[in-house]
């Protein structure tokens, strides 16, 4: 009994050693610990020590497992270095994919740029056209002096309006004496205050562009009024042409034309640029018709069609009759009274 319990005792230990050496080269090569069906049954069949020696092997297995889970073959005792450094590995990599990546920059912010002056078709103002919306010159965008350089400013006359139609459109009605053609240069002040709608963006560059004409423009109408009959000797002729139309806010250029005519005559009549014209009585001949012509252009360049007037010199004396007046605006039913005085110059022969 005595041999037996000894037998026991050392088959234990065995099975135990046998048991703790399958445990270290399972965990290296499959992390899974496999004991011999022999070792359980011997260790099952041993005393309390036994037990626990088998409970210690399990325990190695359970170690072993665990370490093989973190992918470290290592004896049990380095599982907690294993995971420490797994976990440093770990926040290595997501470093990596942090700073590795290209830096990113802010986005540019442009500023809108000026795509188009044109004048408005009645020639009384500029439309400036912007590439974007803008943040319409930020509560400074009604002052012309503000937004527009001093050589375009000096264009625009005295006092100019500016203001906005919308974010992306400005209009600018010129002011009395106001000299900006089509094809004139505009251009804005460097340090306007025109920025994108936000108001993020620098100023709208100073750009210079040139203005173009209207799209339809304003076409202007020439109107004469004079006599249709003078006496021969009887003073000068006068024509008059300020009631034409069309001047689109400024002042007209008008062309004065005459036939048939004499080199005198057409040299005299065609240096009168005004929109009155006087023809001296000794240039024209008695008995002969007349026909005036006047063409007016406006300051957009658009010229009128031939207004033609025909006169009779008479050869005998005739009346100048001559009005003048203020001009009135009335009503239809208010009465109009008007005076004339007709009498012969001192040049004419006859009585009055």
């Amino acid at each position: 009994s005595s041999a037996a319990s000894t037998v026991a005792a050392t088959s234990a230990a065995s099975a135990g050693t046998s048991a703790s050496e399958a445990t270290q080269p399972s965990t290296t090569t499959t992390g899974t610990v496999s004991s011999p069906s022999s070792a359980a049954t011997t260790t099952t069949a041993s005393s309390s020590g036994a037990v626990t020696t088998s409970a210690a092997a399990a325990g190695a297995t359970t170690s072993s497992s665990s370490v093989t889970t973190g992918n470290v073959v290592s004896p049990a005792g380095s599982t907690t270095a294993s995971a420490a450094s797994a976990s440093t590995t770990s926040a290595a990599a997501a470093s990596t994919s942090t700073t590795t990546g290209f830096p990113t920059s802010p986005p540019i912010v442009r500023a809108p740029n000026v795509t188009s002056v044109i004048f408005s078709n009645d020639g009384s103002s500029l439309i400036v056209t912007f590439s974007n919306n803008t943040n319409q010159g930020s509560g400074n965008g009604n002052v012309c002096s503000n937004m527009l350089s001093s050589a375009t400013l000096s264009m625009m006359g005295t006092n100019p309006i500016c203001y906005w139609s919308r974010s992306d459109i400005m209009i600018i009605t010129t002011g009395t004496g106001a000299t900006v053609l089509p094809n004139s240069t505009f251009q804005l002040t460097p340090a306007n205050p025109i920025r994108n709608a936000p108001g993020t963006s620098p100023s709208v560059p100073d750009t210079p562009i040139i203005i173009s004409p209207p799209l339809n423009p304003t076409s202007p109408t020439a109107v004469v009024t004079g006599p249709s009959q003078i006496g021969s000797g009887c003073g000068n002729l006068m024509l008059d042409g300020s009631t034409s139309i069309g001047s689109a806010g400024r002042d007209m250029k008008y062309s004065w034309s005459v036939s048939p005519s004499t080199s005198a005559l057409t040299t005299h009549v065609s240096a009168v640029q005004m929109s009155s014209l006087s023809v001296p009585s000794c240039l024209l001949v008695a008995g002969q018709i007349y026909t005036f012509s006047l063409e007016v252009t406006n300051f957009l360049r658009i010229s009128s069609s031939l207004s033609a007037h025909v006169i009779q010199i008479s050869t005998g004396a005739a009346p100048l009759v001559v009005l003048s007046a203020n001009q009135l605006t009335i009503s239809r039913a208010t009465p109009v009274f008007v005076q004339t005085q007709a009498s012969f110059t001192s040049n004419c022969l006859g009585v009055p």
